[in-house]
């Protein structure tokens, strides 16, 4: 069987990396392979599947087996041949007897060679399949690390916003105090405080909800106060065309794989259920070590052994169909695995053809909350500037720190959903996220 080595390699990290104050990505993704009951019932399944191709392997080498017995016999009359001199056998009534044979398939119609090639096929569907459950739980930590960034951050932003606009209401007081403002004014004022405040509480419940599903996915105590220390980077690109990126996925996607190394065990399959239409024939062979011997004539109330070696033929003449029922169903079950391998390649092209679009677009959306970030920032910039100048109010300056503060914001979730889609796009062509 072609050896095939194992892609996972499980980290050694210790319980107290929980207590660091600091988590990157590398090690939340070591963390959550390492705990992962997921991961562990892959490996069980990749174990059993490999026992397995073992198991029909060891059907081609003969198989040895012992027996041994002994019989309390009944009493019964001497025999005598009545001659001259007559001649008496003696009743024996301890029988002993051990036997030690073999047995080697010789030819069994193929079944044999088809069951090892379909375990073996099974065994690497096994295999890609535990690769694929690795690359999706890889796939939800870094989404569930950025989303818990993104939560972190948006919070912290909409809590200085609040401190802006609480002076913006304050700022509305002052001036309707003073005749110069409307209480509509100020009435506004509060309502902008008022959604900013439900901003921040909906980014608190984000938060949390957030956190607990990052700790749940790499498996650390809710306890734990873990601070991210990976930040987003904008440089995130996949510069191919959406026809290179099918083709990628049409080979790299491990959905792809299994399915193949499914139809291919489902074709062994056929084979095996025509086996029935062939005889079996076998190698066959012993030693006997018995008391008395039945070989030796006349019996001998003695241990003596003989051996016997022969070649022995099976044929199923009638079965009532039950070969071609088996070869009927196997095949129609090969057809259905074709079907759904067409069925595959339709839904894996719309999944990757979304994301690619959604990737570029996400980049686009990027390029314009960087253009607005900017914007803002020099709208303050001026702002103060004029406000040195007593051409502008405080109330100006504070709108203009608002709006800078929500260009942050809508940056912060424009490169998230960026490197998101990124993982997603790269997870649905078929790419291993562990060594991304």
């Amino acid at each position: 069987m072609k050896q095939i080595k194992l892609l996972i390699i499980p980290f050694i990290i210790s319980h107290s990396l929980f207590a660091q104050t600091k988590l990157s990505l590398n090690e939340a993704i070591q963390l959550g392979l390492k705990n992962n009951k997921s991961i562990q019932n892959s490996l069980l399944k990749k174990d059993i599947a490999e026992n397995k191709v073992k198991e029909v392997g060891s059907q081609f080498f003969p198989s040895l087996k012992l027996n041994a017995q002994y019989n309390r016999l009944s009493e019964v009359d001497k025999f005598i041949i009545p001659l001259q001199t007559p001649v008496e056998f003696p009743v024996i009534l301890n029988s002993y007897s051990s036997r030690i044979y073999f047995q080697q398939p010789i030819f069994t119609g193929f079944k044999l060679s088809s069951l090892s090639k379909s375990s073996e096929h099974i065994f690497n569907a096994t295999f890609s399949e535990m690769e694929k459950e690795t690359n999706e739980i890889v796939l939800n930590i870094i989404i569930a690390y950025w989303n818990l960034f993104r939560a972190i951050e948006n919070q912290k932003l909409l809590e200085e916003n609040i401190v802006l606009v609480k002076s913006l209401v304050l700022d509305s007081e002052n001036l309707l105090k003073q005749g110069l403002s409307t209480a509509n004014d100020l009435l506004k004022s509060k309502l902008h405080l008022s959604s900013v405040e439900l901003q921040a509480n909906n980014a608190k419940n984000n938060l949390i909800l957030s956190e607990l599903v990052f700790k749940k996915l790499i498996s650390a105590e809710n306890k734990h106060d873990l601070t991210l220390n990976d930040k987003p980077s904008e440089n995130v690109n996949i510069d191919l065309e959406i026809d290179k990126i099918f083709l990628e996925a049409n080979q790299n996607r491990k959905d792809f794989k299994i399915t193949n190394e499914r139809i291919l065990s489902a074709e062994t399959q056929i084979t095996s259920a025509k086996s029935n239409w062939y005889p079996n024939i076998y190698l066959l062979g012993g030693y006997n070590y018995s008391r008395p011997n039945p070989r030796i004539f006349p019996a001998k109330d003695e241990a003596k052994g003989t051996w016997d070696i022969g070649i022995s033929m099976q044929f199923e003449i009638w079965n009532n169909f039950n070969s071609n029922y088996q070869i009927e169903s196997s095949e129609l079950q090969h057809q259905q695995l074709i079907n759904s391998k067409e069925l595959l390649r339709n839904s894996i092209e719309i999944e990757v053809a979304s994301n690619y679009l959604n990737f570029n677009q996400l980049k686009k959306n990027l390029e314009y909350a960087n253009l607005s970030l900017e914007q803002a920032a020099e709208n303050l910039r001026s702002t103060k500037a004029k406000k040195i100048s007593g051409l502008v109010s405080g109330s100006e300056i504070i709108n203009a720190e608002i709006l800078l503060q929500q260009s942050k914001i809508n940056k912060i979730n424009s490169v998230v959903d960026l490197i998101i889609t990124e993982a997603k796009l790269k997870n649905s062509i078929g790419r291993n996220l562990v060594n991304e």
